[in-house]
Parts: structure tokens; sequence; C-alpha cells
């Protein structure tokens, strides 16, 4: 019963790392869509 918090930890610091690379993914596309656009 001891691998259960270290299960728990593990899995909301994956967490944590997808919430993070979703918060970056959604700026740098909102950044891209406020940039104007050069492809003509």
């Amino acid at each position: 019963m001891v691998s259960w918090p270290l299960n728990s930890l593990r899995w909301d610091q994956n967490k944590m790392q997808s919430s993070k690379l979703q918060i970056s993914a959604m700026f740098l596309f909102r950044r891209a869509l406020t940039l104007p656009p050069t492809i003509q």
C-alpha cells in the first residue's frame, strides 16, 4: 500500500506537465493568430 501515494504523486506530476504543455501550446497558437500573416 506504500506504492499508492507514489503512483498518485507521479500521476499529479504527469497531469501538471500535460497542463503546462497545453497552456504553452495555446499561448503559441494565440500568438500565431495575433501575428500578421507574412505569407501572401
